[in-house]
């Protein structure tokens, strides 16, 4: 992006100058301007977008979002700089030069393939902060867009409450989605009832065996099937194996028709490839149909075995001209 430079701030001030006429001394657009263009020099590219934004909130001027723009993208805050710079050229239509708006539309489309989108499903007036700015309020008036790739903070404050404290992450191009709702509000206490103690005693137990029914599904759901799992990687090893071995047989092959009293030395790096290929698959095989059938017999002992306190444990081995499985444990 180019630099601010002295005709743009020239005439920016003379602009803010003209409508801080109207304003207090203490909140002089003018002064606030000169103040971000310091900043902005001075390499401290956040206070500089703080001190436009702020001139521009006293006295509205499309111009100065170019300049919010430039210091967001050398903060590298590229979901604020994106935003300012649609806004730009939206609000300037015919009023910039061709070459200001190819500048402007280059840098649009940077900032797109770095930039992702953040929605906010929450109550209407929630507050959305992320990386403890204040970002707008729900419902939201577009897509939050913030700087891809890189760990974001994001806060959502209803009613004085903190119904959401995240970490995120978002592709460049891509949009994430949030959904937020209010806290449970506290339950009013039950009114108080003689109940006898084996009354007490059944709720409790009903209580009790909920929480185990509930644990013994949250243990079953994550259970991971080994035995599939060994299967299906073992057959596709096998499958890759087999596949290699074809094709060096069949370059093999091509290499012995053509050259039926020996394959010349310029043709040696063809003979490497088929040799590779062939001792790929020659270790390939082998490999693969030993996990497939250690998946298979761990699949089977699984479902034999579920019960059982002591696991078996199959260990598959491969050798040059050897195939097998053990099996330590107790049936």
């Amino acid at each position: 992006m180019q630099q601010i430079t002295a005709s743009s701030v020239g005439i920016a001030l003379f602009v803010l100058t003209l409508c801080a006429t109207a304003q207090s001394t203490e909140a002089d657009p003018a002064v606030i301007f000169q103040q971000a263009v310091d900043a902005y020099d001075n390499e401290d590219y956040i206070l500089a977008s703080s001190l436009f934004r702020q001139a521009n909130a006293i006295s509205f001027n499309w111009k100065l979002l170019y300049n919010i723009g430039q210091s967001e993208a050398a903060a590298k805050r590229n979901g604020l700089a994106l935003q300012a710079f649609e806004e730009y050229l939206t609000r300037a239509g015919d009023d910039i030069t061709l070459e200001r708006r190819e500048e402007v539309v280059r840098e649009i489309q940077r900032l797109k393939l770095i930039v992702g989108m953040l929605e906010v499903d929450a109550p209407a007036g929630a507050i959305v902060m992320v990386d403890g700015e204040m970002r707008d309020k729900v419902p939201l008036m577009g897509p939050i867009m913030i700087s891809a790739g890189i760990a974001h903070n994001v806060t959502i404050v209803f009613d004085d409450q903190q119904i959401l404290q995240q970490n995120i992450r978002v592709s460049g191009g891509n949009t994430l989605t949030l959904k937020a709702t209010p806290l449970a509000t506290s339950q009013p206490p039950e009114e108080t009832a003689q109940t006898d103690d084996n009354t007490q005693s059944t709720t409790k137990t009903d209580s009790e065996s909920d929480a185990v029914a509930q644990n013994h599904r949250a243990a079953t759901k994550t259970r991971k099937p080994l035995g599939p799992i060994l299967m299906a990687t073992g057959v596709t090893i096998l499958g890759t194996g087999l596949a290699l071995g074809g094709i060096a047989y069949k370059n093999g092959t091509d290499l012995d028709d053509r050259y039926p009293n020996g394959v010349p030395g310029t043709k040696s790096d063809d003979v490497d490839r088929v040799n590779t290929l062939a001792l790929t698959a020659d270790i390939l095989i082998p490999v693969g149909a030993a996990v497939a059938v250690s998946g298979f017999v761990v699949w089977m002992i699984q479902r034999k075995k579920a019960n059982k306190s002591e696991a078996v444990a199959p260990t598959a081995f491969v050798g040059p001209d050897v195939l097998g499985i053990s099996l330590a444990g107790r049936f």
